[in-house]
């Protein structure tokens, strides 16, 4: 199938330029693009090009996408966030329609890459969980440049956020059916991102204090990976309800099962606002389980340095894990994850965890992770030569791709 003959829907975006800039090259290529605004927000993403907007009620939206898809010729259906109600709609309709669904999304390797997959990542994510699949893919692939040349730093990815969720809130008059469908809003969120800010040089002194600690006294630690639990790969492929009952699992099995002189370092992630209350929870379940000097809860700090220390990971299914299983360091994945593969995770249980983790297969995991390279593509949703590269990439991958091979 020609450039010509496919024609891209661009839904929901990443708050960043990379929408527009990708929608143009696509055009470049001669591809007819086609541009659907939800909030005001998706509206000033695309400028003066402009979008069709959609202000109906979610209910409506599948007949009103369905139509569009029909009418317009609609051969691949790209979107960040592929468990979003929109999205999930969009990924049913382009099935009916044979049509790809997309997904554009930060990198399982980070920083510096970004991710393209048909229908979803991560949990969502059709890359086999079987090792000798996972070999089969990797054969002739090269390993990936794991070079950083393009870096953000939070508080850029934080303004932006913070700018998308405002236009939201300011354009519900103008769109009065859309729905976020994120746990907390912009104005619950604020006082605790500013404290939580406010703080952030004096938990980055607390953390490079307590690793140097831990490094001189040859303590034996295992980390926790924290996610932010309005991710939807936490919210649908984690099992656990809350925040709280994520890390009572966790701490009352460290608690009864881990030899004595282990002790457990919570890693809060780097964009954490806050407002699930990390520390407190941490404090108040340890000091329940009695474990109250074994237990410690961190924001900020290298996350290669603290892994290179660990015995271990546990997690959801964080991104963060991946580099741990490339530097050999056994991880436990308690939730659906796509690096959760006998030979790269232990599969015995969080209990035995502790004390006997399975062993990381080296031959294997470098296998993953030139399988795993092969859906993503170098670059950056914020730096302007990483945009650019990822753009290039994208569109390389995107029209390589046949909507007729399914």
């Amino acid at each position: 199938m020609s450039a010509r003959t496919r024609r891209f829907l661009f839904l929901r975006g990443h708050a960043s330029p990379l929408w527009p800039a990708l929608a143009r090259a696509l055009e470049a290529e001669g591809c007819p693009v086609r541009r659907v605004a939800l909030s005001l927000a998706d509206a000033a993403h695309w400028g003066p090009k402009g979008a069709r907007s959609y202000r109906g009620r979610l209910e409506r939206w599948e007949g009103w996408l369905d139509a569009l898809v029909a009418r317009e010729g609609i051969t691949d259906i790209l979107y960040h966030g592929e468990a979003h109600p929109y999205h999930r709609t969009a990924q049913a309709v382009a099935g009916r329609h044979g049509a790809l669904p997309w997904v554009v999304e930060f990198g399982y390797f980070r920083p510096d890459w970004l991710v393209l997959e048909r229908g979803g990542m991560g949990a969502f994510s059709d890359f086999p969980r079987d090792p000798h699949a996972i070999r089969t893919l990797a054969r002739g692939q090269p390993d990936p440049d794991f070079v950083v040349r393009h870096t953000h730093s939070p508080a850029r990815e934080i303004a932006t956020e913070i700018a998308w969720q405002a236009l939201e809130t300011l354009g519900r008059p103008l769109y009065p059916g859309f729905r976020a469908d994120r746990p907390n809003g912009l104005i619950a969120q604020a006082p605790a991102a500013f404290r939580t800010w406010a703080r952030g040089p004096h938990e980055a002194r607390r953390a490079d204090g307590l690793s140097a600690r831990l490094s001189a006294e040859a303590v034996t630690y295992h980390l926790v990976l924290l996610q932010l639990f309005s991710d939807y790969q936490v919210r649908q492929g984690a099992g656990f309800p809350t925040p709280e009952a994520f890390l009572r699992h966790v701490l009352a099995s460290f608690a009864a099962h881990a030899p004595a002189g282990h002790h457990l370092v919570v890693k809060r992630h780097p964009l954490d606002n806050g407002a699930e209350r990390w520390p407190d929870l941490t404090t108040g379940i340890a000091r329940e389980m009695g474990v109250p000097d074994r237990v410690a809860c961190i924001k900020g700090g290298d996350l290669r340095a603290w892994l290179r220390g660990a015995k271990g990971a546990v997690t959801i299914n964080s991104t963060a894990a991946i580099p741990a299983i490339g530097a050999g360091i056994p991880v436990c994945a308690l939730g659906r994850a796509v690096y959760d593969v006998p030979g790269l995770t232990h599969q015995g249980g969080l209990d035995r965890f502790w004390a006997a983790p399975d062993p990381v297969d080296a031959p294997l995991a470098r296998d993953f992770f030139r399988a795993l390279a092969a859906r993503q593509v170098k670059g950056s949703f914020y730096h302007p030569e990483g945009r650019a590269l990822a753009v290039s990439g994208l569109v390389a991958r995107l029209l390589a791709a046949d909507p007729r091979d399914g």
